[in-house]
């Protein structure tokens, strides 16, 4: 006489019991679920029963879901008590037997049931049969990360997401306690296992840098800069002083086989052209007949097509056809969208204003390449930097050139001068020329807008913070276009005319606009528009199709000609000096300038000859930010032949005659092959995706932020092992790592990125503003004289010089470039003192949208 539950043991009991045949197949039925009722059901009826409630009973109430290895869920008498044990304690049994497997694995295909017992856990409650998705703390995101902390409880080797935390701590230079902390309850690895990570893959690194530069099927570049940073003492002592430590920085891009032509890199061929002298020969003619002017008409017009399809909503479908026509029409050279091979460089803690400092760096960084004095690649090499490492490269190569060594002497290293410095010197130019004088009433100069719009003034013009001053440039250059636009289509409002065009189903094909944009470019945004501007403004309307293009306004009243004109550039402030400290009398460059001034005041319109030349500039600059962006770097080549000209005629001489040089070097010394391989050396993609190209400087600059800011913490120097060896060559993995885990928990929206809001108030307030005064109608005739001073006449004299160029006969007037009165604002790359915001441009939907980042 068995009880109900000895009836169930002994009828269920398999292991040292001989069960009859019909004993066991009835058993093996029911728990195969082949019978009229199943053991869920049994379970289900034992689980929901107030039969089975622990009720007074303490004990079965403490033994509910024991995950505790005694008693063993068998071992537990009440019924709920023990199938809650028995559910935990078998699926922790098997959460730890697939955690041993997934190390190093991928931890949802390999620990699927945990992964989704913690989902249940973190999902809560399903509404009407849907799961709610959390934005603010995912789901997935919060249950990887602690499964891994898991797993790396378990196994100290299944580490590769703590690791990459702790990476990321590490380079947000956090406090080792905060290692300590984390590290304790399992999220990554203590300080100093990151530490031995990071140094051994530098390491790693460092081996990997000299194979590639040994490697002669593959070629490489060195840029480098300067890096500065005030070492602070935190415990003063004899001996121990607060100071600026210096050092050199640099990264080595390795290019894969195939990628260039080899015999491009011929040494031999190269000296063999030097040799030739034919740099002698050159002149000013010369440099002009270099620039394509079908290509910057090309541009031009583009620009004006794509201001008009960005800022009017009716046309907005044209954006593609014109993102189009830069890769098309207007493509010289683009550069395919691929990740760069980049390997940062140990530091150094030499200076590179002490030459012979600086030649031991160079040869330690070329060292680092795989290349010593006695076994070397006898090719050319590449090496980049700003203005300053620029000159610097020179001024070695012409100190070393009777060694006989071709590494020692420097005969394999090509200086090449970096963009981004370029670019940025060319828009501090830009404001120099065209800011104007405060509270200016002049509404061509650039200060006059960006007051009317409430933008502050720059602390210096000699050197604008880039991203911030090219946005404003650029919206000001919009807006003039779209003010342009409106004349020309003989509207008083063009948001108003295109929403009647949309209305009356009558919107312009982009051809006819195509047409419209050539004649605004040669009317506005050319040189000979703006000599129109200054001879011909009162010309009747049919005796040139600049003045058919260009309405007839009202003289101008209430402006002073000290209101009108450029700032003073480097001409007309040698040309004073030479007043002050050399002869009183009058240089023939002065004497044609005075005789042109007086005789054209009477037809010109200085303000719209000003506001044509701004957006002459200005157009360059933009160009040459799209084309770096776009990875082109023959739009590029062709828009620094234009700067060479406007250089030489702006206060930042030396930017000339880098670009002299630069482009001496490329067109007159240099094979078309070595001049196509040594552009596709000028940019940079770190992600390979499209429109997210970059000047090398400028990469160079984003890794000197971060390791100036390590350097600042640890308070190291530049030449320290540590910084050297675990610092400075995982700078690309200290990059990478803030990205990637950003992106990969969904932050990238918000990853220290500002990018551009939109500009409708500023478009409206500026458009107002030109059309009440006129700006881009002719309002010819004499200014109030009060005092011209010197401004006025170095507009009207460099106009005519730049437009005579290829006479040469004004060159000779000008003092030399060693003059002291050229050297103030020149020293673009030598101010440690000024940062500019760190950003990038980049294209998004062919849209060039500047980046900045905290």
């Amino acid at each position: 006489n068995w009880s109900y539950s000895e009836f169930l043991y002994w009828s269920s009991k398999w292991k040292g019991v001989n069960r009859s045949h019909s004993h066991a197949n009835a058993v093996e039925r029911f728990l195969s679920g082949r019978c009229n009722h199943h053991p869920g059901e049994v379970i289900h009826n034992w689980i929901t029963s107030p039969d089975g409630r622990p009720g007074t009973n303490r004990d079965a109430k403490d033994q509910m879901w024991s995950t505790a290895a005694l008693p063993h869920y068998w071992e537990i008498k009440n019924v709920r008590a023990s199938l809650t044990s028995f559910a935990a304690q078998t699926s922790i049994a098997h959460a730890i037997k697939q955690a041993k497997k997934a190390v190093g694995k991928i931890i949802r295909h390999h620990e699927p049931f945990l992964f989704n017992f913690l989902s249940c856990i973190a999902t809560g409650k399903v509404h009407n049969g849907a799961v709610v998705a959390r934005k603010t703390r995912p789901t997935d995101i919060v249950i990887t990360h602690c499964i891994a902390s898991l797993n790396f409880s378990l196994n100290r080797r299944a580490n590769w997401l703590p690791v990459a935390r702790g990476t990321l701590y590490f380079a947000h230079s956090a406090p080792v306690d905060l290692f300590s902390y984390e590290s304790r309850i399992g999220t990554m690895p203590a300080y100093s296992t990151v530490y031995r990570i990071l140094r051994d893959l530098g390491l790693s690194e460092a081996l990997v840098t000299e194979m590639a530069g040994k490697d002669p099927m593959q070629w490489g570049k060195f840029f480098i800069d300067n890096v500065q940073n005030f070492l602070r003492q935190r415990d003063m002592r004899a001996g121990r002083e607060n100071k600026m430590t210096i050092g050199l920085a640099g990264t080595y891009i390795q290019y894969p086989p195939g990628t260039f032509d080899p015999a491009a890199l011929d040494l031999t061929d190269r000296q063999a052209r030097i040799s030739k002298n034919e740099r002698a020969k050159v002149t000013p003619a010369k440099f002009l007949d270099l620039i394509n002017h079908e290509h910057l008409e090309t541009i031009g017009c583009i620009q004006w097509l794509e201001c008009l399809s960005t800022y009017v909503p009716e046309l907005d479908h044209y954006l593609p056809h014109v993102a189009m026509l830069y890769e098309s029409r207007a493509a010289i050279h683009r550069l395919k969208p691929e990740p760069s091979k980049i390997h940062p460089l140990s530091t150094n803690g030499r200076d590179e204003n002490i030459t012979a400092e600086f030649y031991a760096a160079i040869l330690d960084f070329f060292r680092q390449g795989g290349q010593t004095k006695d076994n070397f690649l006898h090719r050319l090499w590449p090496f980049g930097g700003d203005g300053l490492t620029y000159q610097r490269l020179l001024e070695l190569q012409r100190y070393l050139q009777y060694n006989d060594n071709d590494l020692l002497s420097l005969r394999i290293l090509e200086p090449q001068l970096e963009w981004w410095h370029t670019m940025w010197t060319d828009l501090c130019r830009v404001y120099e020329t065209h800011w104007g004088k405060p509270l200016s009433k002049d509404p061509s100069t650039l200060g006059h807008s960006s007051r009317k719009i409430g933008r502050e003034d720059p602390s210096n013009l000699k050197k604008v913070d880039y991203y911030p001053s090219a946005q404003l440039a650029y919206l000001v250059l919009d807006v003039r276009m779209l003010d342009c636009w409106r004349l020309l289509l003989k509207t008083p409002d063009l948001f108003v005319y295109f929403r009647d065009c949309k209305t009356k189903n009558i919107i312009p094909p982009f051809e006819d606009l195509e047409k419209i944009a050539r004649q605004l470019y040669a009317t506005y945004s050319c040189t000979r528009g703006m000599s129109h501007a200054m001879h011909n403004a009162d010309l009747p309307e049919d005796k040139l199709d600049w003045t058919k293009n260009v309405p007839m306004g009202t003289p101008w009243t209430g402006l002073a000609a000290e209101d009108i004109g450029l700032a003073p550039s480097t001409s007309s402030i040698r040309i004073a000096a030479a007043q002050k400290q050399k002869s009183k009398k009058k240089t023939q460059l002065q004497q044609r300038a005075e005789v042109e001034r007086e005789e054209g005041r009477k037809h010109a319109d200085d303000v719209l000859a000003n506001s044509i030349a701004f957006m002459r500039d200005t157009l360059v600059s933009r160009e040459c930010a799209n084309a770096v962006a776009s990875g082109d770097v023959g739009r590029v080549w062709e828009v620094l032949k234009v700067m060479l000209f406007t250089f030489a005629g702006s206060a930042h001489s030396k930017y000339a005659t880098y670009l002299l040089e630069t482009i001496t070097v490329l067109e007159i010394e240099s094979s078309a092959a070595l001049r196509k391989a040594l552009l596709s050396t000028m940019l940079v993609n770190l992600s390979g995706k499209p429109g997210t190209f970059a000047p090398c400087d400028l990469i160079q600059e984003y890794f000197n932020r971060l390791l100036e800011a390590i350097v600042e913490r640890k308070g190291k120097e530049f030449d320290h092992s540590f910084i050297q060896s675990v610092i400075s060559r995982n700078l690309h993995n200290l990059a990478r790592v803030k990205t990637d885990l950003r992106g990969g928990v969904d932050l990238e929206k918000r990853a220290g990125r500002h990018t551009e809001p939109h500009n409708n108030p500023e478009v409206r307030s500026l458009l107002q503003l030109y059309a009440h005064h006129g700006l881009h109608s002719r309002r010819p005739g004499p200014i109030t004289t009060t005092n011209t001073s010197e401004t006025s006449a170095t507009n009207t004299s460099e106009t005519s010089a730049t437009i005579s160029l290829n006479d040469g006969d004004h060159l000779d007037e000008l003092e030399p470039e060693d003059s002291d009165s050229s050297d103030g604002s020149d020293s673009d790359d030598e101010d440690p003192s000024f940062r500019n915001t760190l950003g990038v441009m980049q294209l998004v939907d062919g849209q060039l949208i500047a980046q900045t980042f905290d």
